[in-house]
């Protein structure tokens, strides 16, 4: 798996809290499976008050869209934000509703303050499905 950090340092700083005293938000982009939501869920567990919520797995209606805008708005600089997509930043409009003015004022506060994580790799999940399929004593 590669990790690509968005500044350097930044992976060693995402594994502490402090990222989160300064209200710091963390996304973790890559393909299903390189382990996001295992790293999101890590760091939640270190800081226990973050939220969580995967991003382009299911789109969202306009209002849930304009929800989640609301909570990253009422958020910004006031406490800190953890999310996973496998969508690039510009593809965020297809999973709000289609709404590239909404999603536009929702990556602003979003990644102003943000350590992006890029990850890369094969699935974990297809990796072990694919030891499981072979026969034993093989590799």
């Amino acid at each position: 798996m590669r990790f690509k950090r968005s500044a350097p340092g930044a992976g060693s700083r995402v594994g502490g809290v402090e990222l989160l005293d300064r209200c710091d938000n963390v996304v973790f982009l890559g393909l299903s499976g390189v382990g996001k939501s295992h790293l999101a869920q890590a760091l939640a567990y270190r800081a226990a008050a973050v939220g969580y919520r995967r991003i382009g797995y299911l789109s969202f209606c306009r209002e849930e869209a304009t929800l989640f805008f609301n909570v990253v708005a009422k958020r910004y600089e006031h406490g800190s934000i953890v999310v996973t997509s496998n969508l690039a930043f510009s593809q965020w409009s297809s999973a709000f509703a289609e709404d590239q003015t909404l999603t536009a004022a929702l990556l602003d506060p979003l990644l102003h303050h943000s350590h992006i994580m890029q990850l890369a790799g094969d699935s974990y999940r297809l990796e072990d499905k694919r030891k499981a399929r072979q026969p034993k004593g093989k590799s």
